[in-house]
């Protein structure tokens, strides 16, 4: 049985994955919002905070127990490519046996980033447990 914090991260995944599905590179290039959590330099492209959440997802599966090689690093691949990178991610952390030892960072990360891609403002519900 999934908690709250998977059955969330599970809905805003699915969320995020909706809008980014058909982005045009020049959406992709374009600069994100303003966002502190992720270390992607001054100005990041949408890109740039789309690739910094693959990272964190990548991480997070690791964490969770996927059976990702250690220390792999996903590669930067190009901006269209970026939807479909995270889907396959996201499908990885979620199938992972751990997923709910990680499932508020990596909500938190999903929620951010999508915030910073297309200025929505992260849910109350998504909010009221981020802030326990």
């Amino acid at each position: 049985m999934n908690g709250p914090g998977t059955t969330l991260l599970r809905r805003e995944l699915d969320s995020l994955r909706h809008r980014i599905q058909d982005w045009t590179v020049t959406r992709w290039g374009a600069r994100a919002e303003p966002f502190e959590p992720l270390d992607t330099g001054p100005a990041p492209s949408r890109g740039d905070v789309a690739y910094a959440l693959v990272l964190r997802l990548a991480e997070l599966s690791r964490a969770a127990g996927s059976t990702a090689p250690p220390n792999t690093v996903p590669p930067r691949l190009g901006d269209h490519a970026l939807a479909d990178q995270i889907g396959v991610l996201a499908d990885e952390l979620l199938a992972a046996p751990g997923v709910e030892a990680v499932a508020i960072e990596a909500l938190d990360a999903v929620v951010r980033s999508r915030s910073a891609l297309d200025g929505t403002a992260i849910p109350a519900d998504v909010a009221a447990l981020l802030t326990r």
